[in-house]
């Protein structure tokens, strides 16, 4: 709506303008031909009241430069061109002469160029021209329209930029309100569960097979406090540590390939070691969200494969995988929030995993390409520790 109001304003003005410069273009015609009249008919009156008022015509000309030139283009006499000329009268006159001289030769050059002269006879067949430029008006005029888009834009750019930090703001508000609500809702019972957990653990110690699944709920109670710990960092500075992220990734890698589908084939490449500053919690949940994608875009039976390599100074992680693939269309729309292609998605896991990346870690986050029916592949990009 900005925008269109905007563009009727700036056509309106435009429309205006250019009918208004006509106007007075059409106005300023008409005075220089009186001008060159009056030029013509005072050197053949020899009535004195008659050149008196000859003389008024020319003195009320205040606005329009005019030059008065001779067949070898001698200028005679010249109006509104070098009134302004006397920043240096302190010369003599004659030099100061020469130098007025000099600047109606240079005007006269420009003014040529803008209208056609108007030609005088004069007695005994002597022909002079009168030529004559736009006011200092209509040159206002004429460029004020361009002033006044660029206002409107510059008006627009700022009402755009401050509506989108103030709409940024508060979704950030509601990210990190619901972050931390989630964290604190989450740690009374993860505290109970892993109470129940030791008190399991001490009734149990001698049975093996109760040995076993206190072993992994506790494996599940600590995956909880986990989680809890992400949702507590989101919105607050995150700790960032020097590590391998070789390490950090095989291992995110290593306990989501436990819990998917037999038939689902993971393969990790790597390079040499790259060093990067991580939050690890907060990283494993960005793998985690992409390999959950992929399991998604999958189905039951495919392949993941997850390449670290060194490109410049920064660590690359593609997350390939044979899935369902992403429209073109939707290569950045994926990382908006509430966009999903699953029926009971919220949209959220890959908007938080863009947040994570390019916000707490200074990387980039993007679909690096995808085909319908083959494959997707997310590419992060982070700046090495120790570039080489």
């Amino acid at each position: 709506m900005l925008l269109l109001m905007a563009g009727t304003i700036v056509f309106l003005s435009l429309l205006y303008f250019n009918h208004l410069t006509d106007e007075i273009a059409d106005q300023e015609s008409k005075k220089a031909n009186l001008m060159a009249m009056t030029f013509k008919r005072i050197n053949t009156v020899s009535d004195d009241e008659y050149r008196g008022f000859l003389l008024e015509i020319i003195k009320n000309n205040t606005s329009i430069p005019v030059l008065l030139v001779d067949e070898e283009d001698n200028i005679t006499a010249h109006r509104n061109v070098v009134e302004n000329f006397d920043s240096q009268r302190k010369l003599t006159d004659e030099v100061y002469s020469k130098k007025v001289q000099l600047e109606l030769k240079k005007r006269l050059l420009e003014i040529k160029k803008v209208h056609a002269p108007i030609e005088i006879k004069i007695f005994d067949g002597y022909t002079n021209y009168v030529y004559y430029d736009n006011s200092m008006l209509w040159k206002q005029l004429k460029f004020f329209p361009y002033a006044q888009i660029f206002i409107i834009l510059l008006f627009l750019a700022i009402a755009y930029f401050l509506f989108s930090t103030s709409r940024k703001a508060e979704q950030n508000q509601v990210w990190v309100g619901m972050s931390k609500e989630t964290a604190h809702q989450l740690g009374t019972p993860i505290s109970s569960m892993m109470g129940w957990v030791e008190y399991i653990k001490s009734m149990q110690a001698k049975d093996l097979e109760w040995n076993d699944i206190i072993r992994e709920i506790d494996k599940d109670v600590k995956r909880l406090e986990q989680i809890a710990d992400r949702f507590s960092k989101i919105g607050s500075e995150p700790d960032l540590e020097l590590v391998e992220i070789n390490t950090a990734v095989g291992k995110t890698i290593d306990y989501m390939s436990k819990r998917a589908s037999d038939k689902i084939i993971f393969d990790f490449e790597f390079s040499d070691s790259l060093k990067v500053m991580l939050s690890v919690p907060l990283f494993s949940w960005v793998i985690e969200n992409l390999i959950k994608n992929a399991l998604n875009a999958i189905g039951s039976d495919g392949k993941i494969l997850v390449k670290i390599f060194q490109q410049h100074n920064n660590a690359v992680i593609d997350i390939i995988d044979n899935g369902n693939g992403i429209a073109k269309r939707n290569f950045k729309t994926v990382f908006k929030p509430g966009f999903t292609t699953r029926k009971r998605g919220w949209g959220l896991g890959l908007s938080l995993t863009k947040r994570i990346v390019e916000q707490y870690h200074q990387g980039k986050i993007f679909v690096k390409e995808s085909v319908i029916n083959e494959g997707t592949v997310f590419r992060i990009t982070l700046p090495l520790a120790n570039p080489s």
